[in-house]
């Protein structure tokens, strides 16, 4: 059984971890759980119901923003309300956390597919942070000979757009690194903006994604240049879900060595809610479709009142 300060470090690098899209972070979470409960000494249904509550909500305070997390534990809620055993529900459990990692790899390729037609010889695709969907789409295009060039953000502070372009230059894909500030003036260079998503959330409808993408779809609207969002339909938050926090973080990450001045303060958000009538269309696993048509899309499965409580 992993020790309780095996599992808190396991999530204190979850948390940590500001550089990985929310795919990959929700495999990070799901390994967790699954480890939590393939270990778990519960003697009964309603002790491993209190163990999983209890490193569900760590692993949500740890990643407060990412939409396949709160998904994914709102889903193992009701596989354990269904559960008549305990045995039951470890089956239970483990086999829905194999069948989403599945998923999420059958997403990304699906999303690619519909993607890459959009894509065309001579094309300038501009994007903006680090995207699971994004650099699936653009090694496919790459892998199908077509001729296309990337423009790819910094995407400060923590500069994730860093590791997208050199992972698609080593590639041998034409790309260029440009600062965040030049995005709404090289956008009018672009033939098309692909951006990913960690969240989607309604009331107001909006895409919640890395601070700037807000901006890119302004300008790219501007410019008449279309804005694509490639996600996959598990970062759509359910109804009745509550808005999503954008906390502060370190301003050491914006301006190390910054001066202390009880008038100067360094603010650090890493995320920004833009609104979907800047989208031009969404692609998930199910295709493309307009921004009209999300609450289609959105996931069946109800709150579980144990959800709210957690977060």
């Amino acid at each position: 059984m992993p020790r309780p300060k095996e599992l808190k470090q396991e999530i204190q690098a979850l948390a940590r971890d500001n550089l990985s899209g929310a795919t990959d972070l929700t495999r990070q979470a799901a390994g967790i759980l699954a480890l939590r409960i393939k270990t778990s000494e519960a003697k009964t249904l309603r002790r491993l119901r209190g163990e999983f509550l209890a490193t569900s909500q760590a692993i949500l305070y740890a990643q407060p923003t990412m939409a396949p997390l709160r998904n994914l534990v709102n889903a193992l809620l009701w596989e354990i309300e269904e559960s008549d055993s305990l045995d039951q529900a470890k089956e239970r459990l483990l086999g829905h956390i194999n069948d989403s990692l599945a998923g999420m790899d059958s997403s990304l390729e699906k999303i690619a597919r519909h993607t890459l037609p959009l894509i065309k010889n001579s094309s300038t695709v501009l994007t903006h942070s680090f995207s699971s969907a994004v650099l699936a789409t653009l090694l496919r295009a790459h892998d199908r000979k077509k001729k296309f060039a990337v423009i790819c953000s910094e995407s400060r502070p923590l500069d994730e757009g860093k590791r997208l372009a050199r992972r698609i230059a080593k590639e041998g894909i034409k790309t260029r690194l440009v600062a965040d500030a030049a995005l709404a003036d090289l956008v009018q260079e672009a033939s098309l903006v692909l951006v990913g998503g960690d969240a989607v959330t309604m009331e107001p409808w909006r895409l919640v994604n890395k601070v700037g993408t807000y901006g890119l779809a302004l300008a790219a609207k501007a410019k008449h240049v279309p804005f694509y969002v490639l996600m996959s339909s598990d970062k759509f938050l359910p109804h009745g879900y509550p808005p999503l926090p954008n906390p502060d973080h370190d301003p050491r990450e914006v301006w190390p060595g910054s001066p202390r001045n009880p008038n100067l303060q360094v603010m650090n958000r890493y995320f920004d809610f833009t609104p979907l009538e800047l989208v031009t269309e969404m692609v998930t696993e199910h295709g493309l479709f307009s921004p009209h048509q999300t609450s289609k899309y959105i996931p069946k499965t109800p709150l579980h009142p144990e959800l709210l409580k957690l977060i």
